[in-house]
């Protein structure tokens, strides 16, 4: 016997039993509802996430470019180096 015709058979039993008592059988059927509701939800949350990551990302390279044009690059490279011959002097 197959595994089909295995799990045919136990949900064949399964609904057999449970005619004797409506109401559990109503509550595994509102159970297995509410499972794929929550799948369901958190599947959407989960793009929704990934879509205002890359936005967020995508915002901040833009950021990042526009101030890295706001400083004229001989200053930028006066700094630095102002910078660093600092840091070298200190131990």
């Amino acid at each position: 016997m197959g595994a089909m015709e295995e799990g045919g058979q136990t949900v064949r039993t399964l609904i057999t039993n449970m005619k004797d008592s409506p109401i559990t059988l109503g509550l595994m059927v509102i159970n297995l509802a509410f499972l794929v509701y929550l799948f369901s939800a958190e599947h959407s949350a989960t793009e929704l996430r990934r879509e205002l990551t890359g936005l967020f990302l995508k915002q901040q390279g833009e950021t990042a470019s526009l101030l890295a044009k706001c400083i004229d690059p001989t200053v930028l490279e006066r700094l630095l180096k102002d910078r660093d011959d600092k840091s070298g002097d200190t131990p």
